[in-house]
């Protein structure tokens, strides 16, 4: 009832994250692989017929939604930024997740900003970036639905300094104090390998100087001192831990950082 609340006082305009989402990897050049069972073509023609429409629910999935090749669902992100996934806070648009990130434009009115993707800035890379996560996820979601559960995949489990759960971590600490980052006791509930990588969210707040240097992809912990945060601002570092199933599932940790005498500002 809090979410529904809360997400009746918001009206989200996004015009290019909600309609390029639906193209599930429309994008010229975009090839995903997770062994040899999950490759995506520049259409994503083959993604539906391979990996979706492979049960009796599966097959009323429509290939090419209003008649563009491609086309699955409409307004996709409505629902990808609602999934409880340690990325997403719904009540925050402008944190940004799955279901593309935005800014406050007026009174509770948001819209959709740009974010990074290999290289190129561009509003739909709000949601573009996430996509092999969020594919893998539906395929996933249905053979759930299919087959007992010690035959599927299922997402990595985060502890985060001795922390379960899927809530955001908020940390705030001086300028100059150590911050040390535990992610070792985080399992997998089928034995699956995890590769842990870790990354500030710099089209929120890009620090002036690099924060995570010690960390190399594949580290299970990260320590950095405590850098000069402007008032008002926030620090996001988001922690990604993927295993090696079929299809490979992703987890995520979200860990905002802001500096003491920032807290009024912040609320």
């Amino acid at each position: 009832m809090k979410l529904l609340k809360n997400a009746i006082n918001l009206v989200i305009i996004c015009i290019f994250t909600f309609l390029s989402s639906s193209l599930f990897a429309q994008e010229r050049g975009e090839v995903g692989t997770c062994g040899d069972q999950f490759i995506w073509t520049s259409t994503g023609e083959a993604f539906v017929p391979n990996y979706i429409m492979i049960d009796v629910l599966g097959k009323k999935y429509q290939l090419h939604g209003h008649g563009t090749v491609g086309m699955k669902e409409g307004d996709t992100p409505s629902f990808l930024g609602l999934i409880a996934n340690g990325l997403n806070v719904p009540e925050k648009p402008e944190y940004g997740g799955w279901g593309g990130r935005y800014r406050l434009l007026r009174n509770r009115l948001y819209i959709d900003v740009p974010d990074f993707l290999n290289g190129k800035l561009n509003e739909r890379h709000t949601v573009a970036r996430w996509r092999p996560a969020f594919q893998n996820d539906f395929m996933a979601r249905v053979k759930w639905g299919m087959v007992p559960y010690e035959n599927a995949n299922h997402n990595p489990i985060i502890i985060l300094n001795d922390i379960e759960g899927k809530e955001p971590l908020r940390i705030h600490q001086s300028k100059g104090d150590w911050i040390e980052l535990d992610a070792s006791a985080s399992h997998d509930p089928d034995g699956d390998e995890l590769v842990f990588n870790w990354y500030v969210y710099e089209e929120i707040y890009k620090p002036p100087t690099p924060i995570l240097s010690t960390a190399k992809e594949g580290k299970e912990k990260v320590k950095f001192k405590m850098p000069e945060i402007p008032f008002g601002e926030q620090i996001h570092i988001v922690l990604e831990i993927k295993d090696n199933g079929i299809p490979f599932l992703t987890s995520y940790k979200r860990i905002m950082i802001s500096s003491i005498n920032n807290q009024q500002a912040l609320k």
